[in-house]
């Protein structure tokens, strides 16, 4: 029988699992899916993939299964690496509901899964600001953020 999962990460005493855990079940209950289980942790996302307990989720969904994180943020790093995770999700036939992204992907290879893991490949930047709001963040092959001094870029006119 199909399983239901909710995977929850906090990197930060200032975070609180408790908010994703309410994020994740109001939107379970608003899509008529019901949570069998949480996966909560507490650790950076610095840490590797087993420290975080994603192998441990991955190797416990089955095709057919549900995987709900309030962002897809939760779950790796870089574009690298939350593009390894999404692929390895969609080659086990597992169903994957990103609430921030909005994003369903349905566990199959269809031209949905594969437009959504494009565009997740070739826009890797989504926040284009630092956290205080103020230098650029510019995307680098891997899908790491660099900061820049906004004085040094070229004038471009806004869209």
């Amino acid at each position: 029988m199909a399983k239901t999962v909710g995977y929850i990460r906090v990197s930060t005493v200032k975070q609180d699992s408790e908010n994703q855990r309410l994020e994740i079940s109001t939107y379970a209950e608003r899509n008529n899916l019901k949570v069998d289980d949480f996966i909560d942790v507490e650790i950076s996302s610095r840490k590797s993939m087993e420290d975080r307990r994603i192998e441990e989720l991955l190797s416990n969904l089955k095709k057919g299964d549900t995987l709900i994180v309030s962002e897809l943020s939760r779950l790796g790093r870089s574009v690298r690496e939350l593009s390894e995770i999404v692929d390895r999700i969609i080659k086990k036939g597992i169903n994957l509901h990103c609430i921030k992204q909005g994003w369903i992907i349905n566990g199959k290879h269809d031209m949905t899964s594969k437009m959504i893991m494009t565009m997740f490949v070739r826009i890797p930047m989504i926040r284009t600001t630092d956290s205080e709001g103020k230098r650029p963040l510019i995307p680098i092959e891997g899908g790491h953020l660099f900061r820049v001094n906004p004085a040094t870029l070229p004038n471009r006119k806004q869209c």
